[in-house]
């Protein structure tokens, strides 16, 4: 009797011990727009199981208008990715997948499984920046139609220091410039941590493998499409070298031990030369 007493407390202890390794911190916003950090557990039949200033929550899955596991915020433009239809899954490599989010189970990381038009595919928490599910009732669909100050209406970025590539859902032309009004700062990992504003860090510290080797580690930078990564930094004004779809980023070269985010409003300037 003993020893079935013994057991069953092993495989209790066992049990709980699971649970809490599951556990993958993450910001949750809601329909009604409210974020709140969480543990994430488990998504089943009942919605999401999350854990929420030290409390057991289920949350309906139509409640969650997104799950982003950078420590970041969800910009405009993420939102605005969902008029192509379904949900959109954003990779830390820049990747964009367009589906359903249908499980999540597993141990830290956790294991998601997102149902695409090819089929199921399964995917780490470690390799998903967010998950974005449907717009919150108070955030309206991005205006970027030309003002009379001959500025487009800027769009707002959320680039997260552990992300690879972030995509401002802006596709610029040859020769035409492009505003930056950047905000906020980034904790780059390693020894001692150092914080970078958009310039990076003040003592000009390079990052190896950095995209761009010269420039100070977690400066913005920028590419478009899969050409040569550019630097951003506190620059109002850039002018771009070549057509396509523009990414931002932040300058180093081992984004997993990162925080932070830089908040950039972006903006295509009307009137200027495009090729």
């Amino acid at each position: 009797m003993m020893k079935k007493t013994i057991l069953a407390c092993a495989v209790a202890g066992m049990s709980l011990t699971g649970l809490a390794f599951g556990q993958v911190s993450a910001t949750l916003t809601t329909k009604s727009g409210q974020t709140m950090s969480v543990q994430v557990v488990d998504l089943g039949g009942s919605g999401f199981a999350v854990k929420a200033d030290g409390q057991d929550k289920q949350i309906a899955a139509n409640d969650v208008a997104a799950i982003d596991f950078t420590g970041g915020t969800v910009a405009n433009s993420d939102w605005d990715k969902l008029s192509s239809g379904g949900q959109v899954l954003m990779l830390k490599s820049g990747e964009n997948i367009t589906g359903q989010l249908i499980d999540i189970g597993g141990t830290s990381p956790l294991r998601l499984t997102f149902r695409t038009p090819s089929g199921e595919r399964e995917f780490s928490s470690n390799e998903v920046a967010r998950i974005v599910m449907s717009r919150p009732d108070n955030v309206a669909t991005t205006n970027t139609a030309v003002g009379s100050t001959g500025t487009a209406s800027a769009q707002g970025v959320t680039v997260s220091s552990q992300m690879a590539w972030t995509p401002t859902g802006i596709t610029v032309r040859r020769g035409e410039w492009v505003t930056f009004s950047t905000s906020g700062d980034v904790k780059i990992g390693g020894e001692g941590n150092p914080i970078a504003n958009a310039d990076g860090v003040n003592s000009g510290v390079r990052a190896p493998g950095a995209p761009v080797a010269t420039a100070p580690a977690g400066a913005l930078v920028g590419k478009i499409g899969n050409g040569a990564p550019f630097v951003i930094g506190s620059r109002n004004r850039v002018q771009m070298t070549t057509a396509g779809q523009l990414f931002l980023g932040v300058n180093d070269g081992h984004l997993q031990d990162n925080e932070g985010s830089f908040q950039v409003q972006v903006a295509r300037e009307a009137g200027s030369s495009r090729r």
